[in-house]
């Protein structure tokens, strides 16, 4: 049901997989390979348990998950999950584009929706934020921690190994970066994350997108926080071993109290072309809301403790006096 893959392996190798009447369908455990916040699942991994269903009803040219452009939704309510927990992912036609879930295992109530519509226009988009310039100058490393699928260092599976960093900007917090392809690491790591036309999978833009506007809320609130909603415009396929700039920034920030308080941020991802020429081929925007509880984690657990620090000096917060 599924094609054969690195990454169909990676997501749902230990899971059950399956089509009927309502279309394409697997049941797995979120297992210690999907964590991203502590004991938590990534929401990056449901995300792109999704795409890759979806493009088992909408398959891409030459062997790619989906046909670009596209546009994907996602939101997030019901129960948490926590890592070990087990989940039906489902997908299926809804009118003219696909709609999607995943629900935990027992639950009635989704831990994610998502929908995705085909044949955006390249020049459209949510979130068209212009790409900062790719890494170089002032940059501020971030932390990261040990066995984030997207930033864990100490990881015993496959995982992005992506780093982060600090962009000052007039007037602003400034960006969040993270680079891809400058490393020989990243074939190793980021770029094993293919589709089967040798593209970028989904998977891998869709999590390190996700975690780079995290950050980005991060520079305005002081505060960790879980995703709410995304949406992304994939205006154009990744290749794979392309020189990439992940971007993200915070936006606005409704309350005062971590208990109660939201952020939006926005960002996408641009690839350096021959000459110099910067390309967006994906935009994002979504909202997050703040879990004091994460911020605690964050505190704790984030390495090295110098870059830890250093991000909780960089951030502002809204109940600054």
């Amino acid at each position: 049901m599924v094609r054969d893959g690195f990454v169909t392996s990676f997501l749902f190798r230990e899971g059950e997989t399956g089509r009927d009447e309502g279309g394409p369908w697997a049941r797995v455990v979120m297992d210690d390979r999907m964590e991203g916040w502590l004991g938590i699942p990534h929401g990056g991994v449901a995300m792109g348990m999704v795409a890759t269903l979806a493009g088992v009803l909408r398959p891409g040219p030459a062997g790619g998950t989906l046909p670009y452009p596209f546009t994907a939704e996602f939101r997030w309510g019901g129960p948490r999950l926590r890592t070990g927990d087990e989940v039906t992912v489902r997908v299926g036609a809804a009118g003219e584009g696909i709609g999607g879930e995943v629900v935990p295992v027992g639950g009635t109530s989704p831990y994610l929706r998502a929908s995705l519509a085909f044949g955006v226009p390249v020049a459209g988009g949510t979130g068209d934020a212009d790409a900062p310039p790719f890494p170089a100058g002032d940059l501020t490393p971030l932390p990261h921690y040990r066995n984030c699928f997207v930033c864990g260092v100490g990881r015993r599976a496959p995982g992005l190994w992506r780093r982060f960093y600090h962009l000052p900007s007039p007037g602003g917090a400034g960006w969040v970066l993270s680079p891809v392809g400058g490393e020989e690491t990243d074939r190793r790591s980021f770029y094993l994350f293919l589709d089967g036309d040798g593209t970028v999978h989904p998977l891998a833009l869709l999590a390190l997108i996700d975690e780079t506007l995290g950050w980005g809320g991060f520079l305005i609130t002081r505060q960790g926080a879980v995703t709410v909603r995304l949406r992304f415009v994939f205006h154009r396929p990744v290749p794979a071993g392309a020189q990439i700039v992940v971007f993200g920034r915070g936006g606005e920030v409704r309350g005062r109290s971590p208990s109660r308080m939201l952020f939006t941020a926005e960002g996408g991802a641009a690839v350096r072309r021959s000459g110099g020429v910067t390309e967006t081929c994906v935009t994002a925007a979504g909202q997050w809301m703040v879990l004091p509880e994460l911020t605690d984690q964050m505190r704790r657990e984030l390495i090295p403790p110098d870059n830890a620090a250093a991000a909780f000096r960089l951030a502002s917060s809204p109940c600054d006096p």
